[in-house]
């Protein structure tokens, strides 16, 4: 019979995608492999100790690879012996029940991580509210929750434990509701007994069934792990193939056994092109002090649903200044041209009479030199070109010079220069600079002709999280660098920048600001720039900006920063450009979400540089944010700094250091 099924979140991308638990066969790991094939099989330690025939393999290391453990070590000196015999065999990982070792296996499990780095340490437990308080706890007693300048072997355990080396085997059961608070934690594969949802056993006609089907699972909560996983509601049973599936199944049963069954949903062809990203922190681009490079652009290009959203906004604009004596239209920061295309097809909707014409602007000397290439080799911008209608020009945009009016022109200026927070790549500075330069702010409010910006406008929002995979990916970079390339001067260097990340990895802890207007389920605004005809200096681009939110946490668990998001509204009947998850444009993935990490003081009065990257969070707890935008001293850079409190009962429970409060992480002006 088949009773058991496995699904693999894909913690470990070199694990297969199948495991298949013989560890109530009774056959030697030989015949077991023989059956399986490629898939990972799960065996007792013991049964391997006592297998004679792995002594004879010549592909022992290969074999162990695929192998996972199963421990039932219960005191120190079996847990040691269990971990020793499985680093020698090169195992996988292996397994043990977290509660037993939470309860006396702490040092020897400490002892192994400083001086291995595999297996990895999976511990088996419920994912409900009394398994995560668990789970923490062990996490903490292995030093992988605190941070430590002082100490090399602090270090080698938090990168080990930091890294998915110690990961969670979790049990789901309609009995035991899952905590919502497990969504951003290191979860190797869950664990779901079918016969806590069926009377009967699944019979081979049943498992073949499933191979093509699906089981749905139904515990409270699972949703929330869906979207942190980024897998489907319903748990996948067997291999691609039916006759895969079949013959493993088949062999199994006959040797009496269950079959245990891991497998994974297949992704969307974008989301299999996503995956690289995914849970990889990444530093803002900076577009305005850097020059991209061509595959950069090429990559953004290909994000269809953001320009036709932008193609819908200009050509809705341009229907609006049909009336105009004279269109131009400045694409400011025109990269490879994506926009003067969109601007192009647009025009197309004016009047045949009416004078119009571009003018894509570029800083970045290759990227202009593109868009020259492509007016003399693309048919649609030769024309234009030669009929005086499309131009680019090489520069700042804050450096142009004034923008000479004709009455009852129509000025148009389109810009993708958001960022993760709608602001971070200075689009405020970049396209009021713009306007200020070439006097059309100034002639607009003249009325000396008619302005329209596209974005009109750009929100920046935020909400608290929990959850130890985004911290800990942060910890090993400043331990190991980005890419190997050594320790970072500070350990906590990281901490203290902005990234941006492609993750559903995390616990979101609010249920919306108490203070400010909740836009979203959970997202509060820390701020709004307009750059409309209507916008004032003084109140809607403003670089400098200060914002206290305060969130009420819905459910116990962790508290490590804030995810951040926009919302751009390019014209009045547009959908908005938005990445926050109640209103995401569909499939648009040219920003991901911002991450803003925190540190807590740790072991004040020792004197020695330690710092926890989550805190436990009650719910009810309040989290209070504060945030500026800050332009530095030499007004050549914009820097954010922020801080977090939560407040129990009243009361400071936890305060964040003030991050990046020196402006070291800066954007170049």
């Amino acid at each position: 019979t088949v009773s058991v099924l496995y699904w693999r979140s894909g913690l470990t991308e070199t694990m297969a995608s199948r495991i298949i638990d013989c560890s109530a066969v009774d056959a030697s790991i030989s015949d077991i492999c023989r059956v399986v094939g490629d898939c990972h099989v799960s065996v007792g330690v013991d049964q391997l100790r006592t297998d004679p025939t792995l002594a004879c393999r010549k592909d022992l290391a290969e074999v162990a690879a695929k192998v996972v453990g199963l421990s039932t070590a219960t005191i120190d000196g079996e847990v040691s012996r269990d971990l020793e015999f499985a680093a020698f065999l090169g195992l996988s990982a292996v397994v043990f029940n977290l509660d037993a070792a939470k309860a006396c296996a702490t040092q020897p499990l400490r002892d192994f991580v400083r001086n291995h780095d595999t297996p990895q340490l999976w511990f088996r437990c419920e994912l409900n509210a009394t398994g995560f308080h668990t789970w923490q706890r062990l996490r903490e007693s292995l030093g992988a929750r605190v941070l430590s300048a002082d100490s090399d072997q602090d270090a080698a355990i938090g990168s080990y434990c930091r890294g998915g080396g110690v990961a969670v085997l979790g049990t789901l059961s309609p009995a035991n509701d899952f905590s919502v608070a497990w969504s951003g934690e290191h979860i190797a594969a869950l664990h779901c007994d079918l016969a806590h949802f069926d009377s009967d056993s699944l019979s081979l006609e049943d498992a073949a069934a499933i191979a093509n089907g699906v089981v749905s699972v139904p515990v409270r909560g699972i949703d929330e792990l869906d979207k942190a996983l980024s897998t489907p509601r319903w748990v996948a049973a067997g291999c691609p193939a039916r006759r895969n599936f079949a013959r493993v199944a088949g062999d199994a049963a006959r040797s009496a056994g269950a079959v245990h069954y891991l497998d994974h949903a297949e992704a969307s062809a974008m989301g299999n092109a996503l995956l690289p990203s995914v849970n990889v922190p990444q530093v803002p681009l900076q577009p305005l002090g850097d020059h991209l490079p061509s595959s950069t652009y090429e990559t953004f290009e290909r994000d269809a649903p953001k320009y036709a959203l932008y193609r819908q906004a200009l050509t809705d604009v341009v229907k609006d200044i049909a009336s105009a004596s004279k269109v131009t239209v400045y694409v400011v920061g025109a990269g490879r041209g994506p926009l003067v295309d969109a601007a192009l097809a647009a025009m197309r909707g004016l009047p045949p009479s009416t004078p119009c014409s571009i003018v894509a602007v570029e800083k970045n000397p290759s990227a202009a030199w593109f868009l020259r290439a492509r007016l003399a080799s693309d048919a649609a911008w030769s024309i234009a070109a030669m009929s005086g209608r499309l131009s680019v020009v090489q520069a700042d945009m804050r450096t142009l010079k004034p923008h000479d009016p004709t009455p009852n022109e129509a000025v148009v200026v389109v810009s993708e220069l958001l960022g993760s927070l709608g602001d971070n790549e200075l689009s405020p500075e970049c396209v009021e600079g713009f306007l200020s330069a070439t006097k059309l702010r100034q002639q607009a409010s003249d009325g000396a002709l008619r302005l329209v910006v596209v974005p009109a406008t750009s929100v920046a929002l935020v909400t608290p999280v929990g959850g130890s995979v985004l911290p800990d990916t942060l910890f090993r970079w400043n331990l190991l660098g980005r890419v190997g390339r050594g320790v970072t001067p500070s350990i906590a260097a990281e901490f203290h920048q902005m990234h941006v990340i492609n993750s559903r990895s995390y616990h979101a802890l609010a249920v919306g600001p108490q203070t400010a207007d909740s836009i979203g389920t959970a997202f509060a605004e820390l701020w709004t720039f307009n750059h409309d005809a209507t916008a004032s200096s003084a109140l809607d681009i403003e670089s400098e900006r200060f914002r206290e939110l305060v969130f009420s946490v819905r459910d116990d668990g962790t508290f490590s920063g804030f995810m951040g998001g926009f919302r751009s509204v390019l014209s009045r009947q547009t959908p908005p450009l938005s990445i926050i998850p109640s209103d995401h444009t569909p499939d648009m993935y040219s920003w991901f979400p911002v991450f803003l990490p925190l540190l807590f003081p740790s072991d004040e009065t020792s004197g020695s540089q330690r710092w926890v990257s989550t805190v436990d969070v009650k719910r009810n707890d309040v989290v209070r944010l504060e945030i500026r935008r800050c332009m530095n001293s030499t007004q050549t850079a914009i820097f954010l700094t922020w801080c977090a409190t939560v407040l129990r009962g009243g009361e400071v429970a936890f305060k964040s250091l003030a991050m990046n409060a020196d402006g070291q992480r800066s954007i170049a002006l």
